[in-house]
């Protein structure tokens, strides 16, 4: 393209310089040596700028052919959804047809991305739908039990059951709740000063029940006095995500240890369990919407509570990591401003 242009230019610049000459040596020619009167000028002057000007008009019409023919086939790329190229942006053509790419180059990410996000809800309905039928199915079989009016030890174990299958039910639908509000940005954080003791007791009570059922100690070690800027109540929430994981995925009789640090601008707590795991490969994407580790098939969970914990936790200027240096077990490590 540029080639073209750069020809076209130089025939127009030579044409014009040669039709002065032109026009300048006619005068000359026509006044002094031929003696022709001023009809016979005009007449030559004219016939000369026509051709001229046919010439130009030649040019003119095969360069604009040219660019159409090319915006044509850009758009046939369009139209099929190819790729298209850029060009250099010299000309005004390449100019358009640099940004035609970077528009088109955007309207294509732009739909695989909503492509890619409507699976994603397409797979997170039909798992909260599979994750909803088994506790609903349980609590039928044991309301009925129930009803055939057994025994009162056994009755206490059948309630016992329909609780625990209730409380799977409100966390699939509080969580699949809290990430429609996050993701619709309608939470309003209360920041404020609290020390890390206030967040552990506010996290730790909600774990402690699930823990004993596993004979899971939890130990919490380093200074608690530390104090951070943050809403009380969703950060316990997303530590509580990183310790109901912990706990799930870590075998009976094992233990969590909890640390506290502090940066020059962050404070820090860390969650070391000693459970399956996480694959290093993994790590990056183990904070996705709905993404579950290779090694979590025979668990509960749909993917959440990690994404999450990383929403609530950069959303008031924290975040999360996980180390890849344990050969045991997993570590997330977490950052909260520092006051």
């Amino acid at each position: 393209m540029k080639k073209y242009d750069n020809i076209f230019k130089a025939v127009y610049i030579i044409g014009t310089i040669a039709f002065v000459c032109i026009q300048i040596l006619s005068g000359i020619l026509l006044y002094r040596h031929l003696n022709t009167d001023k009809n016979v000028m005009i007449i030559f002057s004219i016939s000369v700028n026509l051709i001229w000007g046919i010439a130009v008009i030649l040019l003119l019409r095969k360069n604009i052919k040219r660019i159409f023919t090319k915006v044509n086939d850009i758009l046939d790329l369009a139209i099929k959804n190819n790729e298209i190229e850029e060009m250099d942006t010299e000309t005004e053509i390449d100019a358009i047809v640099t940004k035609l790419a970077k528009y088109m180059r955007s309207s294509r990410e732009t739909l695989e991305q909503a492509v890619k996000t409507k699976k994603e809800y397409e797979q997170l309905i039909s798992d909260i739908s599979h994750q909803t039928k088994i506790p609903i199915s349980n609590i039928l079989i044991f309301t009925e039990l129930l009803k055939e009016n057994l025994k009162k030890e056994e009755n206490i174990k059948y309630i016992d059951n329909i609780m625990g299958e209730t409380e799977k039910l409100k966390w699939l639908i509080l969580s699949f709740v809290n990430m429609s509000r996050l993701e619709s940005g309608i939470i309003q954080y209360q920041i404020k000063g609290y020390t890390m003791q206030e967040l552990l007791a506010a996290a730790l009570t909600s774990v402690y029940a699930d823990a004993e059922k596993k004979n899971i100690f939890i130990n919490v070690r380093g200074n608690t006095e530390y104090k951070g800027k943050f809403d009380l109540k969703w950060t316990a929430e997303a530590i509580v995500n990183v310790l109901n994981n912990s706990i799930k995925y870590s075998p009976a009789d094992s233990k969590i240890d909890i640390e506290t640090g502090v940066l020059p601008h962050y404070i820090t707590l860390s969650v070391k369990d000693y459970g399956i795991g996480i694959l290093p490969e993994e790590i990056p994407a183990v904070f996705g919407r709905l993404y579950r580790g290779k090694n979590t098939a025979e668990y509960d969970g749909i993917g959440i509570g990690l994404y999450l914990t990383r929403e609530i936790l950069t959303s008031q200027g924290g975040y999360i990591v996980f180390s890849k240096k344990e050969s045991v077990g997993s570590k997330a490590v977490i950052y909260l401003p520092k006051i």
